[in-house]
């Protein structure tokens, strides 16, 4: 195989991953589907590609090899059973599912199918975040004492009821500002802290008419001892910038990463970073060595270009795609019941 063949199902974020598809040398961006004809046609004229109202004229396609799935988060079973069924393999936009059920129903439906399924967390191919993932894994930082991480962004009304106001319902987004912004940085504390063994947390719905939190703490127990926050919430004040933040610390030093986003236009899916990362030593003083970047894949595309031309892993595999979720529902849970709850679970959150 010299290159893949692409298929994409929704055009909100998917549009942005169509371009990857489209600029990405060793994929071929084949066809596209969603609902809305101006977001099909805008694509499929921008990007020279075959535009489709329904997702199963993509799998009829000789020519398509993987389907990425860029819909609401609880609409990704359904359409990688679909997917699967036709024999191909699937891109899953984040958060993979609504809670772990859904998310097992999906790894065994590709397990059974034999073919692969990928979960698509951009910050992965960060090089500053590979780096620092290589740093902790050398033991650089020596033993890992605390990770943090802050999500503070500000969502209007409107964000919640446009595009038939799928986003913080539990049905559809699985969640409110956990679920659909914070789940990024989750998926980034697991990955460089190690799983979690315990959660504490509380939710609230402060500013939005919609089912679920739209601000969240949480208070973690990682297996390997060390502590960790969680903060995510779409009541910050409107600034126009969105503020992420990222902190991890050993006994012998750590790392923090820092980003604003600006001028986000969440109806074309579209965003412009600011970012910056340094390392400290274990006395909290910045460090004059900056943070060499670690090479790899520079997006979900390229991934996946090197998964099945070269035999590459993917960075984010079905199972381990499941993790945020698990911890996602580990913190509902917990502030559903007030209390704290252990991990791993054994069963999934109702709402």
């Amino acid at each position: 195989m010299d290159t893949v063949g692409l298929g994409i199902i929704g055009l909100g974020v998917g549009r942005s991953r169509a371009q990857m598809a489209f600029a990405e040398e060793r994929t071929r961006l084949v066809a596209v589907a969603d609902l809305h004809e101006e977001r099909r046609l805008e694509v499929s004229e921008n990007l020279e590609t075959v535009a489709y109202d329904d997702h199963r004229r993509l799998l009829e396609r000789d020519d398509i090899n993987v389907i990425g799935i860029f819909t609401p988060g609880g609409t990704h079973l359904d359409l990688a059973k679909d997917a699967l069924a036709a024999g191909k393999h699937v891109i899953s936009t984040k958060p993979m599912e609504v809670n772990i059920d859904r998310c097992d129903a999906m790894i065994n439906a590709a397990e059974k199918a034999g073919k692969r399924l990928v979960v698509d967390f951009e910050f992965r191919y960060r090089p500053h975040n590979r780096a620092i993932k290589q740093m902790i894994d050398s033991g650089k930082f020596g033993r890992l004492l605390m990770g943090d991480v802050t999500l503070k962004w500000f969502r209007s009304q409107d964000y919640y009821e446009w595009d038939t106001g799928w986003r913080g319902t539990w049905s559809l987004d699985g969640g409110g500002a956990l679920a659909n912004q914070t789940i990024h940085l989750i998926d980034k504390l697991l990955w460089l802290m190690g799983p979690a063994s315990s959660v504490f947390a509380q939710t609230a719905t402060f500013n939005h008419d919609i089912e679920a939190e739209d601000a969240a703490a949480a208070v973690l127990t990682f297996e390997n001892g060390a502590l960790g926050t969680i903060v995510g919430t779409t009541t910050a004040p409107n600034n126009e910038f969105d503020f992420w933040r990222t902190e991890i610390h050993g006994d012998r030093g750590g790392a923090i990463t820092v980003m604003l986003s600006g001028a986000y236009d969440w109806r074309a899916g579209s965003d412009e970073y600011i970012e910056q990362a340094i390392l400290t030593d274990a006395a909290g003083g910045t460090l004059a060595e900056e943070i060499e970047p670690v090479p790899g894949p520079k997006n979900i595309m390229e991934d996946i270009a090197g998964v099945f031309i070269d035999g590459n892993d993917a960075q984010v595999t079905g199972a381990e795609g499941r993790k945020s979720i698990e911890l996602l529902n580990a913190i509902y849970k917990s502030a559903q019941s007030g209390a704290q709850v252990s991990l791993p679970l054994d069963s999934a959150f109702k709402p």
